[in-house]
């Protein structure tokens, strides 16, 4: 996360190498020219970076422990997550909390949107957690 810090060369990397490292992370073909399409429009890539170059003010200036009920539905063959991050981010939930872990990658929705929809309509219509 630290290359995503310095200004405009991860913009100039990842408009290079975008649709073989989507590929490689495991996004679906058919996406693939659907997101490197969109990250081609003035401004887009950069808005994507800063969510990453804003990682390190929130762990300066933390937001305080989650009080609101909280679904995590996390991809086991994630290449950006591992499961110990993963699992650490319920330490830092008060509320009723659920992990749901899917034998997929990083890219659930657009992977596993049927199983993603079942997690947060439970969550929304406040099914109980298998825990409570």
């Amino acid at each position: 996360m630290a290359f995503f810090q310095l200004p405009l060369l991860p913009e100039i990397l990842v408009s290079r190498i975008s649709a073989r490292a989507l590929r490689a992370t495991g996004l679906p073909e058919e996406r693939v020219h659907a997101y490197v399409s969109a990250m081609a429009e003035p401004g887009a890539l950069t808005g994507a970076i800063n969510w990453y170059r804003g990682i390190p003010f929130s762990i300066r200036d933390p937001i305080g422990r989650i009080r609101v009920p909280t679904t995590y539905v996390w991809g086991r063959h994630d290449v950006a997550l591992n499961r110990f991050a993963a699992e650490r981010t319920g330490h830092y939930v008060d509320g009723p909390y659920e992990f749901v872990d899917l034998d997929a990658n990083h890219w659930l929705p657009e992977t596993e949107p049927a199983a993603v929809a079942e997690a947060i309509m439970k969550r929304v219509l406040g099914a109980p957690d298998e825990d409570q």
